[in-house]
């Protein structure tokens, strides 16, 4: 099974306001919400 190189943009915000748009990997996307940084990541995913 070929493993799909999923690559998602996040809008990172800082207390409500945006600060800055950073493109994460799967697995830097899993190991940041172990972190709980879903708090303050939107995520959309890029096609």
């Amino acid at each position: 099974v070929e493993e799909v190189q999923l690559h998602t943009l996040f809008d990172f915000y800082l207390d409500g306001r945006f600060v800055e748009t950073l493109e994460v990997g799967p697995e830097r996307l899993r190991l940041a919400l172990n972190y709980g940084f879903e708090r303050c990541l939107r995520f959309r995913v890029t096609p």
